[in-house]
């Protein structure tokens, strides 16, 4: 045997391929496999291998299998080694073979939960920016490439940039580890200078694959300061500034646009040498405003001056070192209205300091004291005792005393569907002792009212038990009866008290006061009467709206809205609302106004709102939903500060 013409590197080879062929051994009980492969090898080795016999494989005396199994904790084999060594030895060999053979397979495969494997590099990436030859790069580049990937199992790939003055990298710029195919460099490059970089991509087994190199050349986008620049506004010394000025400003134009970007910061302070200051930084345009929570204070006088900054923080302050300026200053000031003499009226009646919805006084037929009620055909329907009869003035006075007896008074007005009337009255009740005192009736040629006056109400007659608890015996109340198209309201004392639909009825049209039987001390005194021949609706308008002149209060700027209050006199009576709105501008024909609607407290209400300016005016509407109703308006008051 030449046994020192094998290496034992050779041997290792051979053992694994023997391990395999044991494998395959087990799987098939058959050794004729593993035996084909010695042979091939050659006698030497299969000598060295106790390959000589015909059950024998790889230096194991007797059955292969059985020492297979011996391995895998099966049975072993007993037999003695033909050599005359010990079984035991030889197998103390093979486990120190085993142990070479496993740390290289822990090298090259991960199937059993070893190191992955490193049998590829990682695969080949591309640059993308900056691009190559690119010429107008930042001084603070960002960095991207494409992905390597590496097919091995388990391999992770990282990655190494490298920037450097010289393609050849010697003092390279390295940033190492990157988990990332992207990179902002940290560290500012050199304004002018053509610069290589390239990426290495490395893997867990520092086999590594490294890019194309790309070069760029970097011009720095704020080599210079911004460009000088004036103040505009407010100008050097203005007085009566808003304390919610807006400030403004020329252009500061940088050389290096449009790569370099120009912002403003705004510095304002009550020291001309700025020793304290508010500042306002980032302003992008050439304009800014204070807000509300930045409110200057009244009647002060401020400096003001802006700096332009640019992207590498290169300040320029304005030419002007500042400007000054001084706040307005506010006092107390009221508007008064109290005759409304000018202004715009919309379906409003003015008259000495009241505005009522306006009516058509043309349209009704009245008496009202100027005309004796005689003339227009009143009649006393028989002598029934009536004790007392004064026509005075123009007002009927009706009185009876004699408890058993009782009269009625009437006129026939000519009352139609179509017509509207209205009727005022004023009655007192004597000690009624129950039933009804006495009655006033209403009827046209299609509806009637009965209106009875009780010892502790008033009732309709015809609609039971429409009626209003009071008690009429202790002093004269003023009752106001309306009716159009057949539905009615009754007033007492100028509210509504009893609301309904007129009782059908045929008879001739009239208005009678009756004293009824069993009744005494009934007294009425028929105050006024019209009636309406104007078609279905009463002539009042259900809205009127008064616009009052527009008023100059002195200046541009006013405090109205930050406090200011408007209140007013109001005659309401039920069913009846006044609202008001109130607006202000700088403009005298009011253009671009600004409004505060919806005001309704007329004891005094804030006027809500930033509205502003050096005129103002109010508008009121007057509404009703009941059409005899009309509710006053008065004295008008604007608490607000005027501002120089």
């Amino acid at each position: 045997m030449i046994i020192g013409a094998i290496s034992p590197g050779f041997i290792s080879s051979i053992y694994n391929s023997c391990i395999k062929a044991l494998d395959a051994q087990k799987g098939s009980n058959s050794s004729k496999g593993l035996l084909d492969w010695l042979s091939e090898v050659g006698s030497d080795v299969a000598e060295i291998f106790g390959a000589s016999g015909s059950s024998a494989g790889c230096g194991f005396i007797g059955d292969p299998m059985a020492h297979y199994d011996s391995m895998d904790g099966g049975s072993d084999s007993d037999t003695i080694d033909p050599d005359g060594g010990d079984a035991d030895t030889d197998i103390d060999a093979d486990t120190d073979v085993d142990t070479d053979v496993d740390t290289d397979a822990d090298t090259d495969t991960d199937a059993d939960g070893g190191d992955p494997t490193c049998d590829n590099y990682p695969g080949a990436f591309e640059l993308s920016t900056p691009e190559h030859n690119a010429d107008h790069v930042g001084l603070y580049p960002d960095f991207d490439w494409t992905d390597s990937t590496d097919p091995d199992v388990g391999d992770e790939i990282s990655y190494v940039i490298q920037v450097d003055e010289d393609s050849s990298f010697p003092s390279a710029l390295a940033y190492a580890d990157l988990a990332e195919s992207q990179f902002s460099l940290p560290d500012a490059l050199v304004n002018g200078q053509q610069y290589y970089w390239r990426v290495i991509a490395t893997d867990l087994c520092d086999q590594t694959t490294t890019s194309a190199v790309f070069s760029f050349t970097t011009v720095e986008e704020c080599a210079q300061a911004p460009g000088a620049f004036s103040l505009v506004s407010p100008a050097d010394t203005d007085a009566g500034i808003s304390t919610l000025p807006a400030f403004e400003w020329t252009e500061s134009v940088d050389p290096d646009a449009p790569d370099d970007v120009v912002t403003y910061t705004l510095q304002i302070s009550t020291d001309p040498g700025f020793g304290t200051y508010e500042e306002f930084p980032g302003i992008t345009g050439t304009t800014y405003t204070l807000g509300v929570s930045d409110e200057l204070v009244e009647g002060t006088t401020y400096y003001w001056r802006v700096i332009a900054v640019d992207g590498c923080v290169n300040e320029v302050f304005s030419t002007e070192a500042y400007y000054s300026f001084t706040t307005l200053s506010c006092s107390p000031a009221t508007y008064f209205n109290t005759d409304f003499l000018a202004g715009t009226v919309s379906n409003t009646e003015v008259s000495s300091g009241t505005i009522t919805l306006a009516q058509d006084d043309t349209v009704w037929v009245c008496f009202d004291g100027s005309n004796y009620p005689e003339l227009l055909g009143w009649t006393e329907a028989a002598t029934f005792g009536w004790t007392t009869k004064t026509l005075a003035a123009g007002i009927l006075d009706l009185s009876t005393e004699d408890i058993n007896q009782a009269g009625y008074y009437y006129l026939d007005p000519s009352f139609n569907s179509t017509t509207g009337w209205m009727v005022w009255a004023r009655n007192q009740l004597g000690n009624s002792q129950g039933g009804s005192a006495c009655s006033i009736q209403i009827q046209d040629d299609n509806f009637a009212i009965d209106l009875r006056f009780l010892n502790d109400r008033i009732a309709d007659g015809y609609v039971a038990p429409n009626f209003y608890m009071m008690d009429p015996r202790t002093s004269f109340y003023e009752y106001l009866i309306a009716s159009q198209g057949g539905s009615y309201d009754v007033l007492v004392d100028g509210i509504v008290r009893i609301s309904g639909s007129a009782a059908v009825n045929v008879a001739p049209s009239s208005l009678s006061f009756h004293d009824h039987v069993g009744t005494y001390d009934s007294t009425a005194s028929w105050d006024f009467l019209c009636y309406y021949n104007g078609g279905a609706s009463l002539p009042y308008m259900a809205t009127g709206t008064y616009t009052s002149e527009i008023i100059p209060i002195g200046t541009d700027m006013n405090n109205i809205g930050t406090g200011a209050m408007i209140s007013w006199s109001q005659v309401l009576p039920g069913g009846t609302s006044i609202e008001m709105e109130f607006c202000a501008s700088n403009d005298s024909g009011m253009a671009g106004a600004t409004c505060a609607s919806g005001l309704t407290n007329h004891l005094g209400e804030v006027i809500p709102g930033t509205v502003s300016g050096e005129y103002m005016r109010f508008i009121a509407t007057l509404s009703t939903t009941i059409n005899i109703l009309t509710p006053e308006l008065q004295d008008v008051t604007i608490n607000y500060e005027t501002c120089e």
